[in-house]
Formats: C-alpha cells, sequence, structure tokens
C-alpha cells in the first residue's frame, strides 16, 4: 500500500481519538508517523494533527490492507484515505 501514496503521511501513532465527539462525530487527534512521496518514506513527522468528520473520514477509505494488528483485543488492518486535513 505504500507504494501507492504519491504524497502522504503514513501514521504510526495516534493520540486522543478518545476525544473525538459521539454526537457529531467532529475530531481532532494528534498525530506521528512518516511522510511519504513516490511511494516512499522520508522523514518522520511529529505532533501533526488529523481533523475532521468520522463519517467523512471514513467515506475516503481507499484500500483496506490484510495485515490485521491487535491492541489489546481491537484489531484493524492498515488503511489507505484519500485527501486528509493535517496541520503540523
Amino acid at each position: 500500500m505504500l507504494g501507492s501514496i504519491d504524497k502522504g503521511l503514513l501514521v504510526t501513532e495516534a493520540m486522543g481519538m478518545h476525544t473525538a465527539n459521539p454526537i457529531s462525530g467532529e475530531f481532532s487527534i494528534g498525530v506521528s508517523g512518516l511522510w511519504v512521496e513516490g511511494g516512499k518514506a522520508l522523514f518522520p513527522i511529529k505532533e501533526a494533527v488529523i481533523s475532521g468528520s468520522l463519517l467523512d473520514f471514513f467515506g475516503k477509505v481507499e484500500a483496506v490492507g490484510d495485515d490485521i494488528r491487535f491492541y489489546g483485543s481491537i484489531g484493524s488492518p492498515c488503511l489507505l484515505f484519500s485527501e486528509t486535513d493535517i496541520s503540523a
């Protein structure tokens, strides 16, 4: 999936997802990861913010990986999203 990213952020850590508004679905979370261009990870990114609406966000899923990983009892595969609001 990484090879298909022209320009974007590979998120390796998300902080504060529990702060999403359960009524509106609006969220703003801190993320860290790697900046990707031409399918290659170029440099680390720390203290960036991704924000938006959960319904809109999950409507932007372009690909789902086959690499499910578990964190305790919760698991998720890699997800590739189209354009998303990122502030650094």
